[in-house]
């Protein structure tokens, strides 16, 4: 096999338009990729023929059950090319994004990402299109805008092209539960730990949601099941800004987890875990998550970096440098 510039992964459970996803690649009008297909187990279902082109095409059938991230991991594990971008199952890309954006990424040096605008079809948000505007300055100050704009809006470097050879590791989506809620979200600001963003004009990316691509068990989910999927999405983060060394200093990473919580905690619907704000006082809740969001940051990370954070009410002689 020719050695190529980028890796197309797309990661699949029982999809609907899988077909549709591949032609959108084979439409492509840069073709110097490899297209890897992973089908996660799902005995009912019959992979259909997948349409060809100048790329090369590896399909995986994984003989268990894996879930969203382990596909999702497997997958990304096997990446050896400059460059790499996931589209999910069903999904697809305008016909000159991967030529715009290696054109992008080949200009903009200090850049990890390069996304354009994401157009969302089917059950949830049809019609709606996502944006946001390029991310750049040190690694605090991307990472801070990022969760500044709201996570769920800036996240679209999860749908765009990576270059690997920025990242220090393996890249993977971090989570120790099995569908892995806002792992994406928390992929796309890791990136920012090790390079800018670049925003493309125009939609890029189609998102298309069918009925099994949702999870079935979302709205059922105990409020006590929620809040662990939450916490356990923070010690992620935790993880990854230990991760990060020399980048991002004591009071950075505390920064950031404690903004980090404090997004989390304000979701709203079937993620909020404290209150609804429509029954409660804005501002007493408002105290009150700031509270339990520094709290927390402040535990994970002295669970991670091995010491206690000081406080002011720490006696001066119990105080370690950090």
């Amino acid at each position: 096999m020719t050695a190529r510039l980028l890796t197309v992964l797309v990661p699949a459970y029982r999809p609907d338009r899988i077909v549709e996803t591949v032609q959108s690649l084979a439409d492509q009008g840069f073709q110097d990729f490899v297209v890897r297909v992973g089908y996660d187990r799902a005995d009912d279902y019959e992979p259909p023929d997948l349409p060809r082109a100048q790329f090369d095409l590896d399909v995986v059938q994984h003989p268990r059950r894996m879930g969203w991230v382990g596909n999702a991991n497997a997958l990304l594990a096997t990446v050896d090319t400059p460059y790499f971008v996931v589209v999910a199952h069903d999904d697809t890309l305008s016909q000159t994004f991967l030529a715009d954006a290696v054109e992008a990424m080949e200009r903009e040096p200090d850049a990890v990402v390069v996304h354009g605008v994401t157009e969302h079809r089917g059950m949830v948000r049809a019609g709606e299109v996502s944006q946001t505007d390029a991310i750049v300055g040190s690694a605090f100050e991307r990472m801070s805008e990022f969760i500044r704009r709201g996570p769920h809006r800036a996240e679209l470097g999860w749908r765009g092209l990576i270059r690997r050879e920025a990242l220090p590791t393996v890249p993977h989506l971090r989570t120790r539960l099995s569908d892995g809620q806002f792992s994406n979200t928390l992929f796309a600001l890791e990136l920012l730990c090790y390079g800018e963003s670049v925003s493309l004009d125009g939609i890029r990316y189609i998102k298309n949601t069918s009925s099994k691509g949702l999870s079935r068990d979302l709205v059922s989910r105990s409020a006590d099941a929620k809040s662990r999927m939450l916490a356990d999405n923070l010690a992620c983060l935790a993880d990854a800004l230990a991760a990060a060394g020399d980048r991002l200093d004591l009071d950075q990473r505390e920064h950031l987890l404690t903004e980090y919580a404090h997004w989390l905690l304000k979701l709203q619907g079937p993620w909020n875990i404290l209150a609804d704000e429509k029954d409660s006082s804005r501002r007493k809740l408002r105290d009150v998550r700031g509270q339990v969001a520094s709290f927390v940051a402040r535990a994970l990370l002295s669970s991670v970096s091995g010491h206690a954070r000081p406080t002011d009410e720490t006696p001066a002689s119990e105080r370690r440098s950090s």
